[in-house]
């Protein structure tokens, strides 16, 4: 499980690393490792095992590689679906994992207990290639058959990968040291209409590198850096100075993870420049090493950004609340690392400040702090209220005193109970959610689990909060386990399912009612022109939804179509329009006008197929791919 956890953390990186048109590549990554866990944690059949003795030789000069840790990952299983893959969790993606047995003064080892099945050696050793889920099926990396019965002997070649060392110095030729230096690899950009395959790899490569350590090195007490084992291809190289952005005088501990992982304005790229797209690309090829990648550190102008959150009706001095920064733009106009986002939290006066920042806009992101957000003012009444969560635009100008007041205004809130008609039990999961334009809030679960005695609580009325929400129109959606559906959701005894309810900031709305009702109904079927380089999803939206809404379409259920293109979605009674969405032409919400986001939602919907559900009932439907902006619409 740790394991998993490691990958999942890598592949959310990687999706702000990718851009958006990713994200759904990362997302098909992660519930591949998921399923393919699973299915090895329920296999419970012993197997037969065997020997395997062998050698590790070095491919170039014959020579053995002595006292080093081999261990071997098994991709596929014997005597079953020849398609099948086992888990790679705790191999190909993470192989310094893999038990290992240690060679001996000739090369030589010897492995019991080794199931049947099709493997690739892996080799804890510096400087030497490994098999990744990215490029196993490359003839450098062979395959050894273990069949389970008769001991193996084989010969197991190894190959250098290729190096990249150098300096990085001052503009006097000082050595900056300790700083972190990145090898980062270079792809062409992502068209969601690639082959899915090769969406997937440069995911994969990327998670790898940041799994591995490969791309990663610090330079030493002379400035001096260098990586082994890479990869062939072509690369950039970039080092961070250490900063500590927020401008406190907090001492950091000489092993904490802070003094080399924070994210940091000061970047160069090889050889000087000060941006990834001025930096020289270096082409890295197997067994040979690129010395002499030196690193000038670019000139520049740092600037300190001091401000106050304030109230925005009365201009009170905000504590505990959260600043986040970021440049603004596509996340595909920045390096491969990061949006460089930074975070700080307003003192007592309400006062954030941020040290060594670049000229350049930016986008700050205003937010109670998360240690705040589970308080509940009205248990004290001296306390503050809480804010919802805002953005603000600004500019830090060269060569000015820049300081920056960010007004908040009070969160709204809606609040109101849970029930099922008949009075019957509540199921596992029920989340209510309030949706605008832009934003999507949502209650939590309630709790079913007494986790003191670990037994379920039988509960038939919950209360809900839905907290974190700005001034503006909202729809009211319920989404339940256990094939429940929301039959009525009533303000104050008034209907509002499907009719946008006005909030103000700060008011708390409180007499929602909520009633459930069990069998809902469902639709299956499949997407008949979808390709395999495409990652679609379906969707349901109730006819009567109000399309000016950003989010109205999500009213309804979603579903991944996988490879065999098929779907299944349930929801409530009612019409509904069903459709594919694909993320091609997507606005981006931070950018886009209101014109384009319902023009993005009727172009959705002409591809759509009208369909009712009725309860306890399934229906089946065929859909069909959405228009590219280069193709003719059907007459």
């Amino acid at each position: 499980m740790k394991s998993i956890f490691t990958l999942l953390i890598a592949l959310l990186l990687s999706i702000g690393v990718l851009g958006q048109s990713a994200a759904d590549a990362a997302k098909a990554a992660v519930d591949k490792v998921k399923d393919a866990a699973r299915d090895a944690a329920a296999t419970t059949e012993e197997e037969p095992t065997t020997t395997v003795r062998g050698r590790v030789f070095y491919e170039d000069t014959g020579q053995p590689l002595r006292r080093s840790w081999i261990g071997f990952v098994r991709i596929k299983k014997l005597n079953t679906d020849p398609n099948e893959t086992v888990s790679p969790v705790s191999g190909v993606w993470d192989y310094q994992n893999v038990e290992s047995v240690l060679t001996n003064d000739f090369g030589e080892f010897v492995m019991k207990d080794v199931a049947p099945g099709i493997y690739q050696a892996v080799l804890k050793v510096p400087g030497i290639l490994n098999p990744t889920l990215a490029d196993r099926e490359s003839p450098v990396f062979r395959q050894y058959m273990i069949d389970g019965v008769s001991e193996a002997q084989i010969e197991v070649g190894v190959r250098r990968g290729g190096a990249v060392s150098g300096r990085v110095m001052y503009q006097d030729g000082a050595p900056l040291i300790g700083a972190k230096v990145s090898l980062l690899p270079v792809f062409p950009p992502i068209d969601p209409s690639s082959e899915k395959t090769e969406i997937e790899k440069t995911v994969q490569f990327k998670v790898i590198m940041a799994m591995s350590g490969i791309g990663t090195a610090q330079t030493d007490d002379r400035g001096y850096y260098r990586f082994a084992g890479v990869p062939e291809g072509e690369y950039r190289v970039m080092v961070a100075e250490p900063s500590v952005f927020d401008g406190s005088n907090t001492k950091i501990s000489a092993y904490s993870t802070q003094r080399y992982f924070n994210t940091s304005e000061l970047k160069t790229y090889y050889p000087n420049a000060k941006t990834e797209v001025d930096a020289s690309a270096l082409q890295v090829f197997v067994g040979e090493e690129l010395q002499d990648i030196d690193i000038t550190l670019a000139p520049r102008e740092l600037y300190e950004v001091v401000g106050r959150v304030v109230g925005k009706n009365n201009n009170a001095l905000v504590d505990g609340i959260e600043v986040t920064f970021e440049r603004e733009g596509k996340k595909e106009d920045f390096d491969y690392q990061s949006k460089q986002i930074r975070t700080t939290t307003t003192d007592k006066e309400g006062v954030w400040r941020f040290k060594d920042m670049l000229p350049g806009k930016y986008v700050a992101t205003v937010a109670e702090a998360s240690y705040r957000r589970y308080d509940d003012p009205d248990a004290d009444p001296g306390a503050r209220p809480n804010y919802a969560t805002s953005e603000h635009k600004f500019e830090i100008l060269e060569g000015e005193r820049n300081e920056v007041i960010l007004r908040i205004a009070e969160e709204a809130k809606l609040e109101g109970t849970i029930t099922v008609e008949g009075n019957r039990e509540l199921p596992d999961s029920v989340w209510v959610y309030a949706d605008s334009r832009t934003d999507r809030a949502s209650s939590d679960t309630p709790e079913t689990t007494d986790y003191e005695s670990e037994e379920t609580v039988q509960m038939v009325q919950t209360e809900f909060s839905v907290d974190d929400l700005k001034e503006g129109e909202y729809f009211i959606s319920v989404r339940a386990s256990d094939e429940h559906y929301a039959k009525s959701i009533t303000y104050k005894g008034k209907n509002v399912m499907d009719q946008p309810i006005k909030v103000e900031a700060g008011q708390k709305l409180e007499g929602f009612r909520v009633v459930l009702s069990s069998g809902s109904g469902k639709v299956t079927g499949k997407v008949i022109d979808a390709k395999q380089t495409d990652y679609i999803y379906a969707y349901m939206m109730p006819v009567r939804a109000d399309i000016s809404l950003y989010r109205a379409y999500l009213l309804g259920d979603s579903d991944y179509i996988g490879d065999d293109f098929t779907f299944e979605l349930s929801d409530r009674p009612g019409e509904y329009y069903l459709f594919v969405k694909d993320g091609s032409n997507e606005p981006k919400t931070r950018d886009a006008t209101p014109e384009s986001l319902d023009n993005w939602v009727r172009k959705l919907l002409k591809n759509a197929v009208k369909i009712r559900i009725q309860r306890g009932r399934t229906v089946e439907a065929e859909l069909s791919m959405p228009k590219k902006d280069s193709e003719p619409e059907t007459p």
